[in-house]
């Protein structure tokens, strides 16, 4: 494992492998000693087959798509009909459960590549 800071940030970063994986993930954290600690926990997530991740408030797919990606798309050079297209998803999906899904939590499986057709 190694822990370092990149050019002009004050946070360590940890840099390791588990399985093959190689893992680099800031872990927010201005001392190496705080750091290490932090990194320690992330490579134990990794050993388990987690995905490392900081502890703290996750953030909420609505709030993600209201403060981040909705103002993106607006803001973007895209043609209307993509713009379109983006907040009509948007909007199909604030009537589900899906609205509420952590962030942290919604990756795809490396396996799942889609419908077979």
């Amino acid at each position: 494992m190694e822990l370092y800071q990149q050019n002009g940030s004050k946070f360590w970063t940890a840099d390791f492998v588990v399985n093959g994986r190689r893992i680099r993930k800031s872990t927010k954290q201005t001392k190496r000693s705080a750091a290490m600690e932090v990194a320690i926990g992330f490579y134990r997530q990794a050993e388990r087959k987690q995905t490392p991740v900081r502890k703290g408030k996750a953030l909420v797919l609505a709030k993600f798509a209201e403060k981040k990606f909705l103002p993106f798309i607006r803001a973007s050079s895209l043609d209307d009909n993509t713009k379109r297209y983006y907040e009509t998803g948007w909007r199909l999906l604030t009537d589900s459960p899906t609205r509420d899904w952590r962030m942290d939590l919604t990756r795809r499986s490396r396996n799942q590549r889609g419908p077979q057709l």
